[in-house]
């Protein structure tokens, strides 16, 4: 059994996630943001259905970071900040061998916050920060004696949160809808599931206007499991797919320009 595909870029996965979520019986404009590499979104309600795809790059998973990792043991998976110092918490405990990519979020998010990074991505060496060194020459933000954060690691997150928060815009866009009339925000894969909200409304991955967020998990699963016990399920999906439009961003011009604008802290 192959769950149904509502366009090329936009799989069998999402149409189960939908499913899971309840887009296809609800009355509110919901949307959905699995966010990962391949970035997918989708924002609708029973009537109406607006998805499209969008290369985050692996930032959020780890990868291509040059402290970076998976979200497995010995990962730095939450930064904080206690009494002026960094405060790290370890998947599995025991020593720190790297960043996955909800901590990579939080400490940016926290160096954005206290200054130590400007709205552009630029590390701010003039703001004589504790949290911030010299690795081969080149400015570094300090996450443990051996861990560290380049600029071009924060680069790495900018061009993936961009591409995401300029994403769901295009498709409010698109649908003709603002994004106040969305009631309820959908995180979908490992990484939404996981990451800080706050972190990442700080950096601008996610509205600080969306008022219900829920993490979902592995929803493309659940959906797929749904469809093969319930046969109304599978009529779900296929509704889902007959309303769904997707929304190209290859050659999209108001998808480039609110791509730039979201390169912002």
């Amino acid at each position: 059994y192959l769950t149904p595909c509502m366009s090329a870029f936009v799989g069998g996965d999402v149409t189960s996630a939908l499913l899971a979520t309840g887009f296809a019986q609800s009355d509110e404009i919901c949307l959905l943001m699995d966010i990962g590499t391949n970035g997918e979104i989708a924002v609708g309600n029973r009537e109406f259905l607006f998805s499209t795809s969008t290369a985050a790059g692996p930032a959020f998973e780890g990868a291509h970071i040059s402290c970076g990792m998976a979200g497995v043991t010995g990962a730095i998976n939450r930064v904080d900040a206690l009494q002026g110092k960094l405060k790290t918490t370890v998947i599995g405990g025991g020593a720190a061998r790297g960043l996955c990519g909800s901590g990579l979020l939080d400490a940016i998010a926290l160096m954005c916050k206290i200054g130590a990074i400007d709205e552009t991505g630029r590390i701010a060496e003039e703001t004589g920060s504790r949290f911030i060194g010299k690795r081969d020459g080149e400015p570094v933000i300090l996450i443990t004696d051996d861990i560290v954060i380049t600029q071009r690691d924060i680069r790495e997150l900018q061009t993936a949160k961009a591409a995401m928060a300029a994403g769901v815009l295009s498709l409010l866009n698109e649908a003709g809808i603002q994004g106040k009339e969305i009631k309820r925000v959908y995180l979908a894969g490992g990484f939404g599931n996981y990451m800080d909200q706050r972190s990442a409304m700080e950096i601008g991955l996610l509205s600080r206007g969306f008022r219900e967020i829920i993490g979902v998990g592995n929803a493309a699963g659940i959906g797929a499991c749904m469809a093969l016990l319930d046969q109304a399920c599978i009529a779900n999906m296929d509704h889902i797919c007959s309303i769904g439009k997707h929304v190209e961003l290859g050659n999209n011009p108001y998808f480039m320009e609110k791509y730039v604008e979201s390169m912002y802290f």
